[in-house]
């Protein structure tokens, strides 16, 4: 009974020094560590780590994040205020960004780029509900897989707002014959010469200008990408814009009845891209290129054949 009684005494002595012990040990950890007053929060971040930080996303995503939040950030995102890119962004996502962005950063845009593609009626939501004359900045503008209901109510209310617009871009899912007028009427031969436009970028269009022979198209014009019938209104298109210093031109047909030993110089030319989708003639392609003598760089896709005698 002495024996067992001793046991337990030594017990509750061995266990009330480990208390003390690991209590001791405790305090004497806790007065050597240093407890921050302040947390660090992101505007104690450097220039560089945030900068840094911005080169993982996306301009649009980085003006959604952080925008607002105070004066020294927002003046760093400043540069990324001149493009809004809303291409490859879902419905949701869309909606968010142009509820938050448009009304803050309208004055600053210069480069706006929508598409169908991945947001159906992303173009026409844009459209109606933009303050486009707001955007008296924008030099640059891109619809993809755009509808003609939405070009018409682009050129017809919202063009002539846009006076420093110098680039233009348009593609289309299918040719459509209305689609072809109207471009043709709003860009190759407008009526308001004034006009600042000039780069177009015109995909998914195949245009037929044998009724523009004669007319004097766009004189603004310095950069052409566009798809032509044939070879007959590749030669009217030299005829009609003579100021043309870059141009990318698909061609569906070789064939031709216009005079092809009189094919107009275009004197400011000086890049030339050119895919003929039908064989031609080694001869024709050689009079459609030697008028051109101020020619820099060429890129010619073509199935070229002989003449058979």
């Amino acid at each position: 009974m002495s024996n067992q009684l001793s046991k337990r005494a030594f017990d509750d002595v061995s266990s009330s020094c480990s208390e003390e012990i690991k209590s001791n040990s405790t305090n004497k950890h806790l007065k050597n560590a240093t407890i921050p007053k302040n947390k660090s929060i992101f505007q104690d971040l450097c220039i560089d780590i945030v900068l840094e930080i911005f080169r993982y996303l996306r301009p649009i995503d980085l003006l959604y994040s952080f925008s607002g939040f105070y004066a020294h950030l927002d003046a760093l995102l400043e540069p990324y205020t001149h493009t809004l890119d809303f291409r490859f962004i879902n419905k949701s996502y869309f909606q968010c960004l142009i509820q938050s962005l448009f009304p803050c950063f309208t004055n600053n845009l210069r480069v706006l780029r929508l598409s169908n593609a991945y947001t159906f009626g992303q173009i026409s939501e844009t459209l109606y509900k933009l303050d486009w004359s707001q955007i008296n900045q924008l030099e640059s503008l891109t619809f993809d897989l755009i509808e003609f209901d939405e070009l018409s109510k682009y050129f017809l209310a919202i063009h002539p707002l846009l006076k420093h617009l110098w680039r233009l871009s348009l593609t289309f899912n299918e040719h459509d014959k209305f689609t072809e007028k109207l471009l043709i009427e709003q860009i190759l031969i407008p009526t308001n010469q004034s006009q600042s436009l000039k780069n177009c970028f015109i995909i998914g269009i195949t245009f037929d200008l044998s009724k523009l022979s004669g007319h004097k198209l766009n004189e603004n014009l310095r950069e052409l990408t566009l798809t032509l019938a044939t070879i007959n209104d590749l030669i009217i298109l030299f005829r009609c814009v003579p100021h043309l210093e870059i141009l990318t031109c698909t061609v569906l047909d070789s064939t031709y009845n216009e005079n092809i030993d009189k094919i107009q110089s275009l004197d400011f030319l000086t890049i030339l891209t050119l895919n003929i989708k039908t064989s031609i003639l080694f001869k024709t392609l050689q009079k459609i290129l030697i008028p051109h003598n101020n020619l820099k760089q060429v890129s010619l896709q073509a199935i070229l054949h002989n003449e058979v005698k």
